[in-house]
This record gives C-alpha cells, structure tokens and sequence, in this order.
C-alpha cells in the first residue's frame, strides 16, 4: 500500500539534530568561546552538526561552565557533514591531549554505522568521557485513528496488518530507528513513509494520511495541546512535565520500547587517563548544577551523566541495539 523508498547520502542523520535553539532563542554564533582568565590553549569542543541543533546547543550549554572547572578557554567549533562522520574524522586525526573534544550523539555513533561504511571505530578510536543529556521522543497519532492508548494503536495495527503506515524525518534518521524499535518489540506490521524533516510529515500525520510519528516533544507540543495529535507514550523513562498524563512506554505495556537519543563527550583514542579522568570530573560537576538542569529541562532534554566506564557499557549497548533493529528493517541509505 505504502512505498517503503529509500534516499540517498549520510546527510540523513544531520535532520534528526532538530534546531531546538530556533524555538528557544537559545542560538550562538559558530566558532563561540567560553572563557575565563586562564591562560593557555584553548580546547576545542566539535559539533557535528551546524548551530541551532540538539547537539550544538547542549555543547553550548556546557562550553561555558566546564571551561571554568577546567580552567582554559572552550571554543565550539561546528563540523556540519556526513551525520557526523566529518566531525569524526577530525577528532580522529587530532592529537590525544585532551584539547580536542567532540559532543557527539546517539546517531553518529550507534546508527549511522549500521546504514553505511564509517571511518571509525566505536571501540578503537574514542575515549569516552561522560554522557550528557537525553530527550525522550512521543509517539504520537491523528485524533480520527479512533485510538487513545499505545496499547489500543498496537491492537489495531495487528487487526489492520500492512494498512498502516508512519512517517519519519527520513531514512536513517533518530524517529526512524525508534518507530522501528515500536514494530520490532510490538511485532505490528506498519510500513515506513520519509519526509524531509518532521515539519514536512506534520500535515500529513494531522490528516491522517499516515497514522503515526514518534517524535520530540518540542516539535509537536502545540499540536498536541490544541488537539490535532494524540500523544500515546514517551519513550523515556519517566513522564515529561509538559505531558504530566501521558504515560511512559513502560507504563503503557511495554518496557522495552524505551528509549531516549542522548549527547556525549568524547576525545580520541589514547588519551592519557589522569587527563581523561580530570575532564571527566569537571563534567560530572557541570551537570549536578540544578540551574544548568533546568535549562536543559526547557529544551525538552533531561541531564544524564555516566562516568568514562558506564559511557563505554552504554554506548556499546546502543550499538548493538540498534544494529539488530537495522538489520530486521533492512535500513539502508545509498
């Protein structure tokens, strides 16, 4: 019923990076420097993506507090390309001095590398120093699909197998991976329909014409409230303030749904450990500050630190999480 297309190019994943700043006004100039009077080089901190994203704007955030602790100067340095890879790369080639960062993010690191070659290795190639935030997605439905509960929309689906359809922001992307993770734990049969970004599936969804999205909460908010999408679940691990009554997947019946996208830091390989463990330190103190929390919170991102050894445990979790999802959609881009 539904062509299941496939687009091309690594670019996929740079859509799922979603200008949250734009809503908040919370948008920095590339090239930003957090300072303090310290002298000495300064560290740079790499985004993959362009400013205004996720990514970028919880790198801004930190830029400034972490700076302090550590008592350098902080430049964010934008790395727009290949979903990451270019980002990557340069951390990759850079010298292992802890000068070098990259905030990185659940699909550079864990699912562009099932859709396509990559020239890095998880493992290999990184030190990992801290994760940092998480934004739990909604899964969310047209009011005329007559369902209310995630567990009513799994039930239909099954009365209705191949007849549905739910868009994403395109093949390969974070909404894309998580409906897939939706289909493999519920076992439904829907069919994939990409769009170019959220906002273009919007109206479709709101008609209708397809019957499912999961998506951020910042993108969908409005619509939820004033009626035109029903809010089924969060993906997360506990309910969001701005939808006090929509309950969790694992509330809903369904614990292994849950999910969340997150930000890390990160350094390349070989990084020596007592400068790795003194950056890693200085994380963990930004992050227990309850006014940085709370402007995450605004943002729709919930802080999340891990140590070097929990980030490396999870990371490699995710990995082979969403590997085996790749593999059981046939998710490929060209």
């Amino acid at each position: 019923m539904y062509a299941r297309t496939r687009m091309p190019g690594a670019r996929v994943l740079a859509r799922w990076a979603a200008p949250l700043a734009l809503a908040f006004g919370v948008l920095a100039a590339p090239n930003a420097h957090a300072q303090n009077s310290a002298a000495g080089e300064p560290t740079r901190l790499i985004v993959g993506f362009a400013a205004g994203g996720g990514t970028d704007v919880a790198a801004r955030l930190v830029a400034e507090p972490l700076a302090k602790k550590l008592g350098t100067t902080i430049v964010v340095d934008n790395k727009p390309g290949g979903g990451g890879v270019l980002a990557m790369t340069e951390l990759k080639k850079s010298a292992p001095d802890g000068r070098t960062l990259l905030m990185s993010s659940t699909g550079t690191l864990v699912m562009l590398p099932h859709l396509q070659k990559v020239p890095f290795d998880i493992q290999k190639d990184i030190t990992y120093l801290g994760t940092v935030v998480q934004y739990p997605l909604v899964i969310v439905v047209p009011p005329q699909l007559g369902v209310r509960t995630l567990r009513d929309f799994v039930a239909y689906s099954k009365r209705n197998p191949g007849k549905l359809a739910y868009s994403s922001a395109g093949i390969g992307t974070g909404n894309h991976f998580a409906a897939e993770v939706l289909k493999k734990e519920t076992g439904i049969d829907i069919a994939h329909v990409p769009y170019k970004s959220d906002g273009a599936a919007l109206p479709d969804l709101m008609e209708g014409r397809v019957q499912m999205h999961v998506i951020n909460i910042q993108v969908a908010l409005q619509h939820i409230k004033s009626g035109k999408l029903v809010a089924l679940a969060v993906t997360g691990a506990s309910r969001l303030p701005d939808l006090p009554d929509v309950p969790t997947v694992a509330e809903a019946g369904y614990p292994a749904v849950e999910q969340a996208p997150w930000t890390a830091v990160i350094g390349p390989a070989g990084i020596p450990p007592d400068t790795a463990a003194r950056i890693s330190a200085a994380l963990a103190e930004v992050l227990a500050d309850p006014e940085l929390r709370k402007k995450f919170a605004a943002l729709g991102q919930d802080v999340a630190p891990r140590n070097p050894a929990e980030t490396r445990t999870f990371v490699g979790r995710e990995y082979e999480r969403y590997k085996a999802v790749a593999a059981a959609a046939n998710m490929k881009v060209e």
